[in-house]
């Protein structure tokens, strides 16, 4: 992997040769084929020869080239167990290297969703995250990643974002 997040189809297809899946037979083309059928999410870029995650980088090859600033609401889907601690400590990125937020309402429900029964969106106060030295990257999707965001950053956001859950004004 270079460190823009690009991986050779090719290595990824030596890579899956290495896990026995029964029958299969991996090739480049039928690699390309299954992440492009599994991309409803657009969760993966995929050229000619050459795929990458479009966010939730973990690996440490991994190193956005450049900081943005964000100009647009961005949200974490979560549940209302996690924010217990999430209102204390702030938005780590939790085994990742980054926290992933989303600039799309819908999506960080559904996120949010399938952590839980009891739902809950976290909005980022951008700027006093950015004051606070929290770092944003963009991706090509409307998931930005960031460094770990403190509490003071940091909004609970109930009935999908409609009622504020503290008086924090953002």
């Amino acid at each position: 992997m270079d460190r823009d997040g690009w991986v050779s189809l090719s290595d990824l297809t030596l890579a899956l040769e290495r896990f026995d899946v029964g029958e299969v037979l991996w090739s480049s083309e039928s690699v390309a084929r299954l992440l492009s059928a599994s991309n409803a999410n657009a969760r993966f870029q995929i050229t000619v020869n050459r795929c990458r995650a479009t966010c939730g980088h973990s690996c440490s090859q991994f190193h956005p080239r450049e900081t943005g600033t964000p100009d647009v609401p961005l949200y974490h889907g979560t549940s209302v167990a996690a924010w217990q601690s999430i209102a204390h400590i702030g938005l780590m990125p939790m085994g990742r290297k980054f926290v992933q937020l989303t600039s799309d309402l819908g999506y960080a429900t559904a996120v949010a969703a399938n952590h839980s029964t009891s739902p809950a969106i976290v909005q980022i106060a951008t700027t006093a995250a950015l004051d606070a030295g929290v770092k944003f990257y963009a991706t090509d999707t409307h998931v930005w990643l960031a460094t770990s965001i403190p509490a003071e950053s940091l909004q609970l956001w109930l009935n999908h974002g409609d009622v504020p859950f503290d008086d924090r004004q953002f």
